[in-house]
């Protein structure tokens, strides 16, 4: 069930392009931290986010069928 959507979407796709170029480009022990642009970009192509699931929230609005908007 898809749960990364609006605002959080964006915030993830735009942190997640600096945080690979600091895994693919940097020699120090930092550029580990660029694996969590690998977890963003998974959420982005997914939209789907097992911390957000854990923790019960859901940013996506999806449209119930009747022309209305759920959460």
């Amino acid at each position: 069930m898809r749960n990364v959507g609006g605002i959080d979407w964006l915030f993830r796709l735009v942190l997640s392009f600096p945080l690979l170029f600091m895994l693919f480009y940097m020699d120090s022990n930092w550029r580990y931290i660029g694996l969590i642009g690998l977890v963003f970009l998974f959420n982005v192509l997914t939209r789907i986010c097992f911390i957000n699931h854990i923790l019960g929230i859901n940013s996506c609005t999806m449209k119930d069928g009747k022309g209305g908007v759920t959460r």
